[in-house]
């Protein structure tokens, strides 16, 4: 009783204040705002009291629904289970009920937060940028209706003038043909609008230095404009003149008004790729966001690039982040940069990846109706190349962007093998994150996560062993349909400049073995049956695929993989799979010779 009560109270409070808030509209944009932020600040893996206190905080329409469910978390000591219910039944819009009383059964259920809200955030896409869709074609059916009412009216007008010549007409009939066709221009403006989808575009006060002169010239020019008018009228001059005159001093508050619109288009179409370039600089590079700008290739980037050489600036001088982070939002005067960038900075600031705060599926991207795509074309985000091909050709094209950061050029050719992993799993093979080592021409797979030790026991590996590569390996199947194993470089060593080795990746060796690492206090190999082989050779290949993997929906990611799966149990029942324990000063290297003498 008592929660509904609050409820009904806050429900109250917010209708009383509704119209002095300038983000009370409830649209689909801000729908997808409020669940793309959940998503991300669940994805920083904090405590569930902070992905609702973060969210109850945000201006956007449906905030007031988590801040009544906070309320009733702090204020009545209600579980959030029991609050989403309660306000989820009250709530007046369709798709705000629903939400709630999903992620109700969701809490109930023991879900995790972030792949509840991931899924949901990316639902949501997928129904916004349709319906996006939607309404931009029927908006172009509509503009081309308009153009036929108009030309009715103007013919309607033709005919009124034409019949005066003929015989009399009287006034009221030609006044009720303009009525005519003002009204049927007005009644086509009014339901274009109505198709048009709703996006807040500005700030709700003046950010950007357009905005900020807009608003004096208004203040000036207005009152000028209405005062030379006036006086020319009083001292006689005619109305054309006064008009002319009261254009003319306006003129610039439009011209002003239309460079900002301009530019804020651009700004919103360029923040999207900032936050996305930013966010996989500090995950590839492993850097703070800080450094990741110095190091981020702006060429990506126009219009915000001044804005993000400031940002970087007082990042340097040592200012509050949160205090550059919004003076950089208040400078782009954008509402779409204000939703994004804060969405990325606060999942940041909770200790989030900065890749996925600025995954596109998380960040709403602007200029939909102009990326319509094409039957069959596909494109694939990973930063710092595109990969674009068509679902029926063979041919696959990289858009690698300027050349301009060596670390940039690195990381692009080691994303650019990602295609190419693709086309290997759709023949039977698949990459594996481990070490390949070579004996009497067999190539042997030391695999494992990091920090397990591949790379020290590359080196300690005596003659007549041989180091292929200490971490990627590409295990593909041959003309006889046996496994192969190619080596890959150690993409950091070039990354941090450790390295200027090149690599022949045509060089292969039959794969003989593949040895699981784990340290231990002695050198010990035991065999494994099908089954473990198969989900650790599963779980090595997810290490490496991943990275390909991290934008894709989950509809693209299943099958792929499932293939995955089916590849790795093909493979283990094919190729000896061990356990393999290392000591700190052992001569592993015999016990892996004895078990493949025995199996081989």
């Amino acid at each position: 009783m008592k929660l509904n009560k609050l409820v009904k109270k806050s429900t109250q409070a917010e209708q009383k204040s509704k119209k002095q808030k300038p983000n009370s509209t409830f649209v689909d944009f801000d729908m997808l705002y409020l669940l793309s932020y959940m998503s991300v600040i669940a994805g920083a893996d904090v405590p569930r009291d902070r992905v609702f206190e973060y969210t109850s905080r945000i201006s956007c329409a449906p905030a007031r629904y988590l801040h009544r469910i906070e309320l009733a978390h702090t204020q009545l000591g209600h579980d959030y289970a029991t609050a989403c219910r309660v306000v989820g039944e009250s709530a007046k819009e369709k798709g705000m009920k629903q939400f709630l009383l999903r992620f109700t059964s969701s809490l109930i259920s023991g879900e995790s937060e972030a792949t509840f809200l991931a899924g949901e955030a990316e639902a949501q896409t997928r129904a916004y940028e349709n319906d996006y869709v939607r309404k931009m074609g029927v908006l172009k059916q509509w503009t081309d209706a308009y153009i036929s009412l108009i030309l009715a009216g103007v013919l309607v007008v033709i005919v009124g003038i034409v019949s005066t010549m003929i015989w009399t007409i009287g006034t009221a009939f030609i006044l009720g043909l303009v009525a005519i066709s003002v009204g049927t221009s007005t009644l086509g403006v009014w339901t274009m609008s109505v198709m048009v989808p709703r996006e807040l575009v500005t700030l709700a006060s003046p950010g950007s230095r357009e905005q900020k002169l807009t608003r004096i010239l208004l203040v000036v020019l207005v009152p000028l404009a209405v005062g030379v008018s006036a006086l020319l009228f009083l001292l006689g001059a005619g109305s054309g003149w006064v008009m002319l005159a009261g254009g003319v001093l306006i003129l610039p508050i439009g011209l002003v008004s239309n460079l900002d619109h301009k530019k804020i288009t651009s700004r919103d179409t360029e923040v999207g790729a900032f936050l996305r370039s930013l966010g996989g600089v500090c995950t590839a590079l492993g850097t703070t966001v800080k450094d990741g700008l110095g190091q981020l290739d702006l060429g990506a980037v126009n219009v915000l690039r001044p804005g993000v050489k400031r940002l970087h600036t007082r990042l340097l001088a040592g200012i509050r982040p949160g205090l550059c982070w919004q003076r950089f939002i208040s400078e782009t005067g954008s509402e779409l940069s204000n939703r994004s960038v804060g969405m990325f900075y606060d999942a940041v600031d909770l200790g989030g990846d900065p890749e996925q705060a600025g995954d596109p599926v998380s960040i709403p991207a602007p200029g939909m109706s102009d990326a319509v795509p094409v039957p069959g074309c596909r494109s694939h985000d990973l930063y710092p190349l595109i990969v674009k091909y068509h679902e029926h050709g063979p041919d696959v094209v990289c858009d690698i962007g300027q050349e301009q950061d060596d670390a940039l050029d690195i990381v692009r050719m080691w994303q650019a093998l990602h295609p190419i992993y693709q086309r290997v799993q759709d023949s039977g093979g698949l990459p594996l994150h481990g070490a390949l080592v070579e004996r009497n021409g067999a190539g042997v797979l030391l695999a494992g996560p990091g920090d397990t030790g591949k790379s020290t026991c590359c080196r300690r590996i005596p003659a007549p062993w041989l180091t292929i590569c200490d971490d990627e390996a590409l295990i593909v199947r041959d003309e006889q349909a046996r496994y192969v194993a190619h080596g890959f470089p150690t993409w950091s060593d070039y990354i941090w400049g450790r390295s200027e080795r090149t690599w022949n990746v045509q060089r292969h060796f039959p794969l003989a073995g593949i040895f699981f690492l784990e340290q231990g206090e002695s050198d010990r190999v035991e065999p494994l049956g099908r089954g473990k082989a198969a989900a650790l050779i599963n779980e090595s290949a997810m290490q490496v695929c991943r990275r390909g993997w991290r934008r894709m929906d989950l509809d693209t990611k299943r099958p792929m993989a499932e293939q995955l799966f089916a590849n790795a149990c093909e493979l283990a029942g094919r190729v000896p799979a061990f356990s393999l324990s290392v000591s700190m000063s052992g001569r592993f290297w015999d016990e892996m010779e004895r078990v493949l003498a025995r199996d081989i």
